[in-house]
């Protein structure tokens, strides 16, 4: 009981709105604690600016100061509590004999489109927006500010730049995998041909260029090949043509952390 005191007062010795008194009970006495099951946090600053919705997600630093929690803006830390905000770059150097052309087929296959970056006399490449990839003397150099999702694509990077040049990849044009051309059109017809396949030609009721209409244990189902929405009155069969579609889409497309232009339009 003695040390459960002396970390108590420790606790709070340096908290000014605080004045504490512990008196810890003698040897063998009971002793009675009594805790809230839930725990509330409050929210200050940018964030408490507007009224939440229902079912709105609220996304900030939790930070806890004694027995309360609030949270915050990242922006709003050093207004509200003495921390400070700091951002880690990683930099890492792979050896690498692989000519850069096939380096960059490579992560196209892995990432879709490659953004050109430049840093001074530096060129390279920027790969799934986060991470930029140079070319320097045999050396293949990324770079990237971390986080825990940078790390992992960091780390699918890497992998794949150490499998080609073990694979040797670079010495056999043969090898060297063609730029994959997915675009809409393509999705589409992908999706037409795993949706007859899955319920058979007969189900197909009208199709065109933007949408298939299917008839599924005599549900209607209407499924747009350009959004990949369906529309079914039945919940289950609707379930499970969306599961289809977006699994298919998926697997399809490369991974992509930036948004198209056009869905920030639309947005």
């Amino acid at each position: 009981m003695s040390r459960l005191k002396t970390e108590l007062l420790r606790e709070y010795q340096d908290d000014p709105e605080t004045n504490i008194q512990i008196y810890d009970p003698r040897n063998t006495q009971s002793v009675k604690m009594t805790f809230r099951g839930e725990k509330m946090a409050k929210i200050l600053g940018t964030l408490a600016t507007k009224k939440p919705a229902h079912d709105d997600h609220v996304s900030g630093i939790l930070v806890k100061r004694g027995f309360k929690y609030h949270i915050m803006a990242p922006e709003d830390l050093t207004t509200y509590t003495g921390l400070s905000l700091s951002t880690i770059s990683q930099r890492v150097a792979i050896p690498c004999a692989t000519p850069a052309p096939a380096v960059m087929s490579s992560l196209f296959q892995l990432a879709g489109d490659l953004q050109d970056v430049r840093d001074g006399p530096r060129a390279g490449v920027r790969v799934f927006g986060v991470i930029n990839v140079f070319f320097e003397g045999g050396m293949v150099i990324l770079e990237w500010n971390s986080s825990p999702i940078h790390d992992v694509f960091a780390d699918a990077i890497a992998a794949l730049i150490l499998h080609i040049t073990a694979e040797n990849i670079g010495f056999n044009v043969a090898k060297v995998p063609p730029r994959l051309n997915i675009d809409d059109e393509h999705v589409a017809r992908c999706t037409r041909q795993t949706l007859t396949e899955a319920f058979g030609s007969n189900s197909v009721n009208q199709e065109t260029k933007e949408t298939i209409v299917l008839t599924i244990n005599g549900e209607e189902c209407t499924v747009n090949l350009r959004t990949m929405d369906v529309k079914c009155e039945n919940e289950k069969v609707n379930q499970i043509v969306t599961g289809i579609v977006t699994k298919l889409k998926a697997s399809m497309m490369p991974i992509d952390l930036v948004p198209r232009a056009e869905e920030v339009v639309e947005k």
